[in-house]
């Protein structure tokens, strides 16, 4: 499975700072993207990190949960797609977010972090 073609959809709604489990990861941004394809609303989500992309998600708008997602491994291009919903984890210290966790193609936990703490590095 392919990831979907982003030219094909049209922008539906932006939100900054996204909720993941309870957590606000700030700098989180989800991109929602819609078309309409044999009477069902297809959708894509695409996440950035720090204005880094780091995954996309996407299905049709009547279905609970998403069908596909691939991750953005690190030479920025999307892995093969895997089934269902994203794999992601929140790395924080209980006070504030280091990074997320996202579970790539291969089975490894690659780790996004802020693009401020890399400057630092």
């Amino acid at each position: 499975m392919k990831a979907p073609n982003l030219a094909q959809f049209r922008p539906y709604a932006v939100i900054e700072d996204i909720d993941l489990d309870g957590v606000v990861v700030p700098g989180l941004r989800a991109e929602f993207l819609r078309r309409e394809v044999g009477g069902r609303t297809a959708m894509v989500s695409r996440y950035s990190y720090s204005g880094r992309d780091v995954f996309q998600a996407w299905g049709y708008l009547d279905e609970e949960h998403c069908r596909y997602f691939a991750v953005y491994g690190v030479d920025g291009r999307l892995e093969a797609a895997q089934a269902g919903c994203p794999r992601v984890r929140v790395l924080s210290d209980g006070s504030s977010v280091a990074g997320l966790a996202l579970h790539s193609a291969t089975g490894v936990w690659l780790i996004a972090t802020p693009a401020a703490e890399l400057a630092t590095v």
